[in-house]
């Protein structure tokens, strides 16, 4: 017996008792240290380089099996250490593995559970003119010109498929090892090796298609290969396209590849993460402090209220007060609902806080609407009934038909609140129902703020330079007044939907907005003048100032305009 066809033999026989040694594992699993001690069986196998016997098919199918067995769920989750180095081994010994099987003439294809081997075998002719070899297995090869020099070869593709090899992978990213943002394999890893003429090929132009789990809204997929020099995933010559949930891979170079995905697409680290909830939660508590007082407050003036436009006021300040409290308090709740696990309550929620949420913008519009009536039509009186109905229906009525038909579309098919939060869901357009209904009524407040503005302004016809100050400083008060009461905080959410990356916009948005209870209750009842008289009753030390934005809450002008020279 030659000396090849010997070590043919004793391979042969390694490969036969590493099979058996997989099929007569107990149903518990195989423990992690004899998992590496069968990979170093697979490697000593093929560690056969310099030899020049081949496999046949039924000899690597036993390593085949052996690999679906070692890629058995008990196997990888029998001890609670994971090894993350025995996927990428695995791999080397497989790819060791096939550049040693010997050509045939006919497609090859052996599967199993955890893995799928396809070969295809062709001429080196019939990839001239840019000729594709498809292999079963959703792999399409084609090679650059002038890459061989004769066409007489023989060229062969394998591909392997692991189904479950991801789970003992580092999940670290090339391009992302200097960041927080970490990365998991969604699809199954797909080995490629393609011999020419008995020599490995390095350059190939790789088409694959992977199907894995369903899209995820703001998730990033990127095609990346396994580089076993840095030992992580790289995208280098890879590009990625996607659509209707599948994702083809094009690269220039045949190794193992898989898609991954991003746990976000916000790239915030995890020190500005926990600095903004606690900046939120530290908001939220001051605010709803805030919206109490100011509550309380209101429902006081309320009883002393001596015209319709006090009454008026009061009524639209303590409703806005109202909704904004709920609003913070049912997001707060977000934190300690768990949406996976308590999904009735996390719905509950969610509804809540949309209505909620709604209804505070609804009562701003209210607010801005009654200003503008107050100041263009200062000679029109609107009764109380009317007033009642018209903010009932903006404030109350059109926000929970919106919540409702929102529940009643989206919660059917389980795409109405998030995957880690109680809140509307952005992917299935849920979202929607409030941002769409948020950026019409903060659009509609902004032009009644130049509206205001403009009024000030109007009348003012004089060089005096102490009432040029006196115009200015009014003006000052009156942005001050409404940017809370029209809940105009909430515009620096719209530029963060683009730049979502912005520490400087998202620190912003949870300063301003966790706090905005606390800025209604200074600039819209602390700084009325029958407040500061209220407050007298108690803290007589509190002097009373006649310069605020509001001079009464009986007048019947809601905000004070410049005297004009007569």
């Amino acid at each position: 017996m030659s000396s090849s066809a010997k070590a043919s033999s004793e391979i042969v026989e390694i490969l036969q008792d590493l099979n058996n040694i997989m099929s007569s594992a107990n149903s518990e699993g195989i423990s992690q240290n004899f998992l590496s001690q069968i990979l170093g069986m697979s490697a000593n196998a093929v560690k056969v380089k310099k030899s020049k016997f081949t496999f046949d098919v039924k000899t690597a199918s036993y390593v085949l099996d052996a690999a679906n067995q070692v890629l058995n769920e008990k196997s990888w989750k029998f001890t609670s250490k994971r090894n993350f180095s025995l996927g990428p081994r695995l791999l080397q010994s497989m790819e060791k593995l096939f550049l040693k099987m010997e050509p045939g003439h006919e497609p090859m294809n052996i599967t199993y559970t955890n893995i799928e081997f396809h070969g295809a075998v062709s001429s080196c002719s019939d990839f001239n003119d840019g000729n594709i070899l498809e292999v079963e297995a959703g792999v399409k090869v084609s090679l650059p010109e002038k890459t061989f020099s004769t066409l007489n070869c023989s060229a062969q593709v394998y591909s392997v498929a692991y189904k479950t090899l991801g789970l003992n992978f580092p999940n670290q990213f090339e391009e992302s090892s200097e960041s927080s943002q970490k990365f998991e394999i969604t699809s199954d890893i797909i080995t490629n090796v393609m011999v020419l003429d008995k020599q490995q090929a390095q350059k190939a132009n790789v088409n694959m298609t992977f199907k894995h789990d369903g899209m995820k809204c703001g998730h990033i997929f990127i095609c990346a290969f396994w580089n076993s020099t840095l030992e992580k995933w790289s995208s280098d010559g890879c590009t990625t396209h996607i659509a209707n949930g599948v994702t083809n891979c094009f690269c220039t170079h045949l190794t193992s590849f898989a898609v991954l995905m991003t746990g976000s697409v916000s790239s915030v680290e995890s020190v500005h993460t926990a600095i903004l909830n606690h900046i939120t939660n530290t908001g939220l508590t001051i605010s709803i402090v805030s919206l109490v007082v100011c509550i309380s407050l209101q429902v006081v003036l309320l009883q002393d209220a001596s015209n319709l436009t006090a009454h008026f006021r009061h009524v639209i300040l303590l409703n806005i007060a109202i909704c904004l409290l709920l609003s913070n308090i049912f997001f707060l709740m977000t934190s300690f609902v768990s949406a996976k696990d308590q999904k009735e309550l996390c719905m509950v929620v969610t509804f809540c806080s949309h209505f909620s949420f709604l209804a505070f913008f609804g009562w701003t519009l209210v607010q801005s609407l009654f200003l503008c009536s107050r100041l263009v039509f200062v000679f029109h009186h609107v009764s109380r009934t009317r007033f009642l109905i018209l903010a009932v229906f903006v404030g109350y009525t059109c926000p929970f038909v919106i919540a409702l038909v929102t529940l009643l579309k989206f919660s059917p098919t389980s795409n109405y609140f998030g995957d880690s939060i109680c809140w509307l869901e952005a992917c299935s357009g849920a979202s929607l129902a409030f941002t769409v209904p948020a950026v019409i009524i903060l659009l509609g407040n902004f032009f009644a703020l130049l509206v205001v503005i403009r009024t000030l302004l109007r009348p003012f016809v004089s060089d005096n330079a102490s009432e040029d100050k006196e115009t200015i400083g009014k003006l000052v008060k009156a942005v001050v007044f409404c940017v809370p009461q029209f809940g105009l905080t909430w515009a620096v959410g719209i530029p963060l939907h683009v730049y979502y990356n912005s520490l400087v916009l998202q620190y912003l948005f949870v300063i301003l907005n966790p706090l905005q209870g606390f800025f209604i209750l200074l600039f819209g009842c602390l700084l009325d003048k029958k407040v500061m008289e209220l407050f007298r009753k108690f803290f007589w030390w509190i002097p009373l100032r006649a310069n605020t934005v509001f001079s009464s809450s009986n007048d019947n002008s809601t905000i004070p305009l410049p005297r004009s020279d007569s």
